[in-house]
């Protein structure tokens, strides 16, 4: 009677280390998923701010153009309007004189 409940116990033993084997393969399956998930994240943002900053690269210079185009047209703006009111200036004595 006590052989067969000692061999019962090791069976049950042999069973609960199988179980043991295999979730400790699951979990380190698991763990290496997860890993690789955040490697490829790292990388997705790595990438994404690499191609941010080639593209600010990229943008900058014409963008530095059009803000100088911008500024110089402003400039002819104002000397347009100047010699306008200059012009308006000189039809006003014109009118008077006459």
């Amino acid at each position: 009677m006590d052989n067969e409940k000692i061999e019962k116990i090791l069976e049950r033993l042999e069973k609960v280390e199988e179980k043991v084997e295999e979730n400790n393969s699951i979990l380190k399956s698991e763990r290496n998923q997860k890993r690789l998930a955040i490697l490829w994240k790292i990388i997705y943002w790595m990438i994404f701010i690499a191609s941010g900053i080639v593209a600010w690269s990229y943008i900058s210079p014409m963008y530095k153009a059009m803000i100088e185009s911008y500024e110089k047209l402003m400039q002819t703006n104002k000397q347009v309007q100047s010699q306008f009111k200059d012009v308006n200036k000189n039809i006003q004595k014109i009118k008077n004189i006459f």
